[in-house]
């Protein structure tokens, strides 16, 4: 009788472990989670009035809709105005020509 109650409790301890790091989805953009769903992403990063900081913005998207929208501040290490935009995204090509774009999380996988 101990037996299986001490071979219940490893079973259930391993189930839950399995759950509770099981990953939940997603994409990254540039470093942040954002949901299942984005096709696309977009970094900004511009330098503050006072030149001290970056103001760091990162979109997630479908199609034109936003999804998310994450903004950090970080220290300027240029120490003057400095403004850069990078984006990504994936496309394929449909039968009819058209783009059609792929999830974040699809590419992450590879």
């Amino acid at each position: 009788m101990f037996d299986k109650k001490c071979l219940f409790l490893v079973v259930l301890v391993a189930f839950i472990s399995l759950v509770v790091t099981a990953p939940s989805g997603g994409a990254f953009c540039f470093g942040q989670r954002c949901p299942p769903t984005t096709t696309g992403c977009m970094k900004h990063r511009e330098s503050t009035k006072d030149l001290k900081s970056l103001e760091v913005t990162i979109l997630c998207w479908r199609n034109k809709e936003i999804l998310e929208n994450h903004t950090s501040l970080i220290p300027n290490p240029f120490e003057s105005f400095w403004a850069d935009t990078e984006s990504d995204a994936t496309f394929t090509i449909g039968k009819d020509g058209k783009l059609i774009p792929k999830l974040v999380s699809d590419n992450n996988s590879n």
